[in-house]
């Protein structure tokens, strides 16, 4: 079990609960990570200090949907083009490759 969420990770949970109309809660995210509650709640603080999230209300600001969207289509871009991100042994040029190949 990961001992703390990355920031990315939440922005595009919180993301993915918004659109499928499900509330977004501290334990669900949590479980959706696969995290301890603490962490989430110590991660929403740091989006918030950040302007992403309104922890309170465990939702995303204006600026973390735009980030969240953004993430978002990335990640269906790797998904279809099965590009492996760089932090995970990809690199940084695969997707522009990708790109010019489906071209």
């Amino acid at each position: 079990m990961n001992s703390q969420p990355s920031l990315a990770s939440l922005v595009v949970a919180l993301f993915d609960l918004a659109r499928l109309g499900l509330p977004a809660d501290v334990e669900r995210l949590a479980g959706r990570l696969g995290i301890e509650p603490s962490r989430v709640t110590g991660a929403l603080a740091e989006l918030e200090r950040r302007g992403l999230a309104d922890a309170r209300r465990v939702r995303l600001s204006l600026a973390g949907l735009a980030l969240a969207s953004q993430l978002d289509m990335e990640r269906s871009a790797r998904e279809l083009f099965a590009i492996e991100p760089a932090a995970q042994g990809g690199s940084a040029n695969e997707a522009p490759r990708a790109r010019r190949a489906a071209a």
